[in-house]
């Protein structure tokens, strides 16, 4: 048992010492005082990361105290490269990012009317012949990351994902939920707080909530539904607050084309429903988990994020002003990856 925790804690300071050099140039006694680990430790980890080519050090700019110039250790992007898969009831865009999140390519497959074995073999069919396109890369063996709505996390039909697409790519195979996917994003890509929630406003309303910089996850890995609560006696918030809800009887086909025209008085009644059913769930969340921030994916448009701040500000115990931010622009391909980076770069143990 001993030597089972020695290994994890020495996995977990490898990730720990990674994840580091991944957000940006940083010297050896830096990842120590930032990490809290050994010097001896630091190098030993930071030489296998050298040797195997996922780090390489690079002369830092000026000069120490002493006069001489010190190293700083950046990750290689090109040193791995990870397969996104992003799957809704229409569509399945493939890609794939390198380690610093560049989308390196990317292409689309139906899914509306074809079986799930057919999208499998379509997916494993675009994971391949991309993969010859774009060659080797130089250290670590390509992985796939698979995101899917909340609904679809059934173990049935994730195991029969992972198995299929593992045994036609002989690639390892992770698989999230939309909202946790897009969660993963925010922690790695955008200027959140080590405690966020990510409300995502699409088909249904899902959250997804990370304390510490760790994800937090429901049964089954499934993102909180808060969807599926009543809402104003019609039915659940889903039926209010969604996107198709709060497109129904206006003239717009999608939010991006109502936020554009946001100045009309249809528009600005779908604003006005959106904050009154969303406002109260951000404030609900932000005050029962403690957190700083939330991201809010599948809305957009400055007018829906002023009176959302407007609405939330001064209602949660720990938030600041303004406490609710727009996502990042959508990216299929790096949203689908996210759970296979974040096996390479997360601080979990097992």
């Amino acid at each position: 048992m001993r030597a089972v925790n020695a290994a994890v804690m020495r996995r977990f300071n490898r990730q720990l010492i990674l994840n580091r050099i991944r957000k940006g140039p940083v010297s050896r006694m830096e990842l120590a005082e930032a990490t809290g680990l050994t010097r001896a430790s630091v190098a030993q980890i930071v030489e296998q990361l050298i040797g195997e080519g996922i780090v390489v050090e690079t002369l830092r700019s000026g000069r120490e105290r002493s006069g001489r110039r010190s190293t700083q250790l950046t990750v290689v992007g090109s040193a791995g490269m990870i397969f996104g898969v992003s799957l809704n009831a229409e569509r399945c865009e493939v890609g794939a990012i390198n380690l610093r999140g560049d989308t390196l390519s990317r292409s689309a497959e139906l899914v509306s009317g074809r079986s799930l074995q057919e999208v499998l073999e379509a997916i494993a069919g675009a994971i391949q012949r991309q993969s010859e396109a774009l060659g080797k890369p130089a250290a670590l063996r390509p992985s796939i990351g698979v995101c899917v709505p909340n609904a679809w996390l059934s173990e049935d039909d994730c195991e029969q994902m992972a198995a299929y697409l593992t045994r036609a790519t002989q690639m390892e195979v992770r698989i999230e939920c939309t909202a946790h996917a897009l969660a993963l994003e925010h922690l790695y890509f955008a200027h959140v707080p080590a405690n966020f929630a990510l409300l995502r406003v699409d088909e249904a309303l899902t959250a997804s909530v990370v304390l510490e910089g760790q994800l937090i996850r429901g049964a089954r890995r499934t993102a909180l539904a808060v969807g599926r609560v009543h809402a104003r006696g019609d039915g659940w918030l889903d039926g209010w607050a969604s996107v198709p809800a709060l497109l129904r009887d206006t003239p717009y086909p999608s939010w991006t084309h109502l936020m554009e025209r946001a100045h009309r008085p249809d528009a600005a009644a779908a604003i006005d429903r959106a904050v009154s059913s969303l406002a109260p769930v951000a404030i609900a969340t932000l005050n029962v988990f403690g957190l700083d921030r939330l991201v809010l994916a599948g809305l957009s448009g400055d007018a829906l994020l002023a009176r959302m701040n407007e609405a939330v500000s001064g209602r949660t115990v720990l938030a600041a002003r303004s406490p609710v931010m727009l996502a990042l622009p959508e990216n299929p391909v790096r949203t689908g990856a996210m759970p296979a980076y974040h096996a390479l770069f997360g601080l979990e143990l097992d």
